[in-house]
Protein backbone atom coordinates (compact mmCIF):
# COMPACT_ATOMS: atom_id res chain seq x y z
CA UNK A 1 0.00 0.00 0.00
CA UNK A 2 2.88 2.39 0.78
CA UNK A 3 3.85 2.67 -3.20
CA UNK A 4 0.56 2.82 -4.48
CA UNK A 5 0.25 5.88 -1.61
CA UNK A 6 3.78 6.96 -2.84
CA UNK A 7 2.67 6.91 -6.53
CA UNK A 8 -0.46 8.82 -6.42
CA UNK A 9 1.26 11.35 -4.72
CA UNK A 10 3.73 12.06 -7.12
CA UNK A 11 0.92 11.93 -9.93
CA UNK A 12 -0.81 14.38 -7.94
CA UNK A 13 2.58 16.82 -7.25
CA UNK A 14 2.73 16.70 -11.65
CA UNK A 15 6.27 15.21 -11.33
CA UNK A 16 5.79 11.91 -12.64
CA UNK A 17 8.80 10.59 -14.79
CA UNK A 18 10.47 13.66 -14.64
CA UNK A 19 7.42 16.57 -15.75
CA UNK A 20 8.69 19.00 -12.67
CA UNK A 21 7.71 22.15 -14.42
CA UNK A 22 4.26 22.40 -14.24
CA UNK A 23 2.24 24.82 -11.39
CA UNK A 24 -0.30 23.87 -9.41
CA UNK A 25 -2.77 25.06 -10.88
CA UNK A 26 -2.18 22.95 -14.73
CA UNK A 27 -3.28 20.11 -15.67
CA UNK A 28 -1.73 16.54 -14.87
CA UNK A 29 0.65 15.51 -17.83
CA UNK A 30 2.67 12.37 -18.89
CA UNK A 31 0.70 9.80 -16.96
CA UNK A 32 -0.87 6.86 -17.53
CA UNK A 33 -4.35 5.16 -17.21
CA UNK A 34 -2.98 3.23 -14.50
CA UNK A 35 -1.45 6.32 -12.89
CA UNK A 36 -4.61 8.08 -13.25
CA UNK A 37 -6.12 4.72 -11.45
CA UNK A 38 -3.91 4.92 -8.54
CA UNK A 39 -4.14 8.30 -8.47
CA UNK A 40 -8.21 7.63 -7.69
CA UNK A 41 -7.50 5.11 -5.26
CA UNK A 42 -5.46 6.60 -3.24
CA UNK A 43 -7.79 9.49 -3.11
CA UNK A 44 -10.74 7.33 -2.06
CA UNK A 45 -8.34 6.23 0.65
CA UNK A 46 -7.24 9.29 2.12
CA UNK A 47 -10.81 11.10 1.98
CA UNK A 48 -12.85 8.14 2.75
CA UNK A 49 -15.34 8.44 -0.24
CA UNK A 50 -15.54 6.60 -3.44
CA UNK A 51 -13.60 8.26 -6.26
CA UNK A 52 -13.24 6.90 -9.68
CA UNK A 53 -12.79 8.21 -13.22
CA UNK A 54 -14.83 9.41 -16.20
CA UNK A 55 -16.67 6.66 -18.48
CA UNK A 56 -15.77 7.44 -22.14
CA UNK A 57 -18.98 8.84 -22.11
CA UNK A 58 -19.50 11.39 -19.25
CA UNK A 59 -15.29 12.71 -20.46
CA UNK A 60 -16.64 13.75 -24.15
CA UNK A 61 -20.13 14.81 -22.73
CA UNK A 62 -17.73 17.12 -20.26
CA UNK A 63 -15.13 17.75 -23.12
CA UNK A 64 -17.73 18.92 -25.43
CA UNK A 65 -20.13 20.97 -22.81
CA UNK A 66 -22.82 18.64 -24.47
CA UNK A 67 -22.42 19.99 -27.70
CA UNK A 68 -22.61 18.44 -30.67
CA UNK A 69 -20.24 20.32 -32.85
CA UNK A 70 -16.68 20.02 -33.36
CA UNK A 71 -15.64 22.25 -30.11
CA UNK A 72 -18.18 22.85 -27.24
CA UNK A 73 -18.40 26.78 -28.68
CA UNK A 74 -19.18 26.09 -31.95
CA UNK A 75 -17.89 24.34 -35.25
CA UNK A 76 -14.88 26.58 -36.30
CA UNK A 77 -11.72 26.81 -33.88
CA UNK A 78 -12.69 30.58 -33.24
CA UNK A 79 -9.42 33.11 -30.77
CA UNK A 80 -8.59 33.00 -27.50
CA UNK A 81 -10.90 29.63 -26.34
CA UNK A 82 -8.21 27.40 -25.87
CA UNK A 83 -4.73 26.12 -25.94
CA UNK A 84 -4.49 24.54 -29.11
CA UNK A 85 -2.41 25.10 -32.45
CA UNK A 86 -4.54 27.69 -34.97
CA UNK A 87 -6.45 29.38 -31.74
CA UNK A 88 -4.41 32.30 -31.44
CA UNK A 89 -3.93 32.86 -27.95
CA UNK A 90 -0.55 33.13 -27.42
CA UNK A 91 0.10 29.60 -26.06
CA UNK A 92 -1.17 27.52 -29.77
CA UNK A 93 -0.49 24.14 -28.44
CA UNK A 94 3.32 25.27 -26.89
CA UNK A 95 2.40 23.73 -23.18
CA UNK A 96 0.03 23.50 -20.57
CA UNK A 97 -2.10 26.64 -19.68
CA UNK A 98 -3.56 26.99 -16.45
CA UNK A 99 -6.76 25.99 -15.27
CA UNK A 100 -9.24 29.14 -15.62
CA UNK A 101 -7.12 30.98 -18.53
CA UNK A 102 -10.53 30.25 -20.94
CA UNK A 103 -13.95 29.74 -20.38
CA UNK A 104 -15.36 27.30 -18.90
CA UNK A 105 -17.72 25.05 -20.79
Amino acid sequence: MRRLEQLAHLVYLGIRRGVDFQEIDEPAVCISYEDALAYVDWLTLRAGVVYRLPTVEEYRYAASGGQTGNYWWGQDIGEDRANCIGCKTGADGKGTTAAGTFPPN
